[in-house]
């Protein structure tokens, strides 16, 4: 068997050698297009441009997947989730910690105006009183036009959902809104 490897090995490298020398000698003379593995920017702020929507895209598509999972009261996932422990589940998958409770989220995170927020922000809201001013609802945001945010989150009475702060339930207990993701903090400062 090893014998077989070995030969096949070596066939690669004998076929694969003049072709990768003649590759070699004449890459200054290949269009960029070639290139297909790094992209070609005009500009610093193209460079930030593309690095936050492909963070910000794999983020948003990772928390998707989970569009229709039951609320789960205490729940952190994956089978089952409340709203911090989606939100938590979800940045946790990209490397942060980011806090265990909605509460912990709105005070540990950078808060940002509300109408700067952008994908991948942390939309959080006051609990099931809306006369209090304590926080007790979280989510991701997915777009903000105009001040109206689209988010995804978990809702005890349908699950992982998408909503807007358009609908009266959430438009009268919005709070504000926290950065977690420094390439937010990045896109922000080219506006």
């Amino acid at each position: 068997m090893k014998k077989i490897f070995y030969f096949v090995v070596g066939l690669f490298v004998v076929l694969m050698l003049p072709v990768l020398s003649v590759v070699s000698s004449k890459s200054e003379a290949l269009p960029s297009s070639y290139n297909y593995f790094a992209p070609k920017f005009n500009s610093h702020a193209d460079s930030i441009q593309f690095v936050w929507r492909s963070t910000t895209d794999s983020l948003l598509n990772f928390s998707k997947q989970y569009l229709g999972l039951p609320y789960r009261r205490g729940g952190k996932g994956p089978n089952g989730f409340d709203c911090s422990g989606f939100v938590s589940y979800v940045f946790k998958n990209f490397g942060y910690t980011v806090g265990s409770s909605s509460a912990d989220i709105a005070n540990k995170w950078k808060k940002i105006q509300f109408t700067e927020a952008l994908p991948g922000d942390i939309i959080y809201f006051k609990g099931a009183n809306s006369k209090s001013k304590r926080v007790g609802h979280s989510g991701i945001i997915l777009h903000n036009e105009n001040g109206i945010v689209t988010f995804i989150h978990s809702s005890t009475s349908i699950g992982i959902s998408i909503t807007t702060t358009n609908e009266a339930y959430y438009k009268k207990r919005v709070l504000g809104a926290v950065r977690v993701l420094e390439i937010n903090e990045a896109m922000s400062s080219l506006k």
